[in-house]
């Protein structure tokens, strides 16, 4: 299998929002926490509704693969994405 990592998304994310880029990754980086922490079902939905706001076109496996292997990566991906300093301490 290979590795796969959130640093594509993050970029993709900047490009699309601009501005709002910060609340897509703060929202994808809490989706990761509460997979993590026992909430699978409510931080799937969370990272699904961020690729849902991203455009699929040349990303749709890419993003069926984040889905796919969201279990276990949770930490990797939330630091990737470089959400804010206070999502990111959830994780400590």
């Amino acid at each position: 299998m290979k590795a796969i990592d959130a640093i594509k998304l993050k970029e993709v994310i900047e490009t699309t929002h601009g501005a709002n880029a910060s609340a897509f990754k703060d929202l994808f980086a809490l989706g990761c926490w509460l997979h993590m922490t026992g909430h699978q079902r409510t931080g799937h939905k969370l990272v699904r509704d961020v690729l849902k706001q991203l455009p699929e076109a040349g990303h749709k496996m890419y993003f069926a693969e984040l889905l796919e292997n969201l279990g276990g990566h949770e930490r990797q991906w939330a630091a990737e994405i470089h959400a804010h300093l206070e999502v990111n301490e959830l994780f400590e």
